[in-house]
């Protein structure tokens, strides 16, 4: 999620985001073990994101995204590469949609990205 060149930074940082990740499994193993009253995981009912708003050299596309969770009614267990130059906000825009938030756009979309839409 870093952007360091090679040497003792990226080291450092390498060992900051393989941390931040297990912490991340962690929180999604304690959000599928929550039941709900409806008989789903509390997994179920969350929209979660994480990544990071910069790729190398401060770069905004290609922008590393991890999407997960039931709550935002988007389709989970895929690996997207969108088109080039396709704003990153488009995935912001897809995810308030799928919790009933209608709005036209958010910050520089141009669309909801249609693969994730379920």
């Amino acid at each position: 999620m870093s952007h360091y060149t090679p040497g003792d930074r990226m080291a450092a940082s390498q060992k900051r985001d393989e941390a931040q990740s297990e912490l991340l499994a962690k929180l999604i193993d304690k959000l599928k073990a929550v039941k709900e009253a409806d008989g789903h995981s509390l997994f179920d009912h969350t929209s979660l994101a994480f990544g990071s708003n910069i790729r190398t050299i401060h770069y905004l596309d290609n922008c590393p995204t991890l999407l997960a969770g039931g709550g935002a009614n988007i389709t989970l267990g895929q690996h997207l590469v969108l088109a080039k130059d396709t704003p990153l906000c488009n995935v912001w825009l897809t995810l308030l949609r799928g919790i009933g938030c209608e709005v036209p756009r958010h910050g520089d979309s141009t669309d909801v990205v249609k693969e994730l839409a379920a």
